[in-house]
């Protein structure tokens, strides 16, 4: 009867030494997955940040391309005798006829500058720096035509430095 336990031993170390070795090859082939993940997703990131740049650079082409057509064709259409007018003489010295097409040249500024505020508050505008100023330009022409802003968000921007700007005209006709 000893040789039994003796074979069982035997049998029970092999298996116990095959387990052994089963457990490196398991934790080698799981460190392998690991760094094959891990350079995946590193060469994944990589690919996005380089597919944000690239949207970048499309949605700034797309903007100076859509800004130099309007301004070729601002600089073509009578609007650009309209809008001389305006500044040399007010909105008052305008038929109403020409009153409709400065609207519609703003409505068309506003709808861009709202693309623009929209595309910066998705993080994909960073350098959108002109939004004050160009509001504060012609923020008040706006109101005077009319013209409208399309969305919530972009409207409260402009209502906000509107408001800038009125306090401002009124803190200097106090003092004048």
């Amino acid at each position: 009867m000893p040789k039994p336990d003796r074979k069982r031993r035997v049998l029970g170390n092999i298996g116990e030494f095959i387990g052994a070795i089963a457990v490196v090859v398991t934790l080698f082939y799981v460190s392998l997955q690991v760094k094959h993940s891990k350079e995946a997703t590193e060469a994944n990131s990589q690919s996005l940040d380089e597919g944000r740049k690239i949207a970048l650079v499309d949605a700034y082409h797309a903007r100076a391309l859509e800004m130099a057509a309007s301004l070729r064709m601002q600089a073509d259409s009578p609007v650009a005798a309209i809008s001389m007018k305006h500044y040399q003489s007010g909105l008052k010295s305008l038929t109403d006829e020409e009153k409709l097409r400065l609207r519609l040249l703003h409505m068309s500024t506003v709808y861009m500058l709202d693309a623009s505020f929209f595309t910066d508050q998705q993080g994909l505008l960073p350098e959108f720096t002109y939004l004050e100023a160009l509001i504060r330009s012609g923020g008040p022409l706006w109101r005077d035509l009319g013209v409208d802003v399309p969305r919530e968000s972009c409207r409260a921007e402009v209502d906000r430095i509107l408001a800038i700007v009125d306090k401002e005209v009124a803190a200097g006709a106090d003092t004048a």
